[in-house]
């Protein structure tokens, strides 16, 4: 991750939370809270190759002749 402030990582970590972070985070330093935002990111990349991965996983017990259009409804 390229070094960013410690305002820009906050702003990155208020992004990926959705929300303003805990006020204890204020005590990180710039590289621990770009450690935490990229862990953050990695974590919710890690879940979405998860979801999809099952997501699969339970489309294989469809039936294949309805397959199709349940891709096409589903889209």
């Amino acid at each position: 991750m390229d070094r960013m402030s410690r305002e820009d990582a906050s702003h990155a970590l208020e992004a990926q939370l959705g929300t303003k972070p805990a006020a204890g985070l204020s005590r990180l330093t710039e590289k621990q809270l770009g450690d935490l935002n990229q862990a953050l990111a990695d974590a919710r990349h890690a879940q979405a190759a998860e979801l999809h991965a099952a997501g699969e996983k339970a489309f294989h017990q469809i039936p294949w002749l309805l397959r199709g259009p349940i891709r096409k409804i589903m889209g």
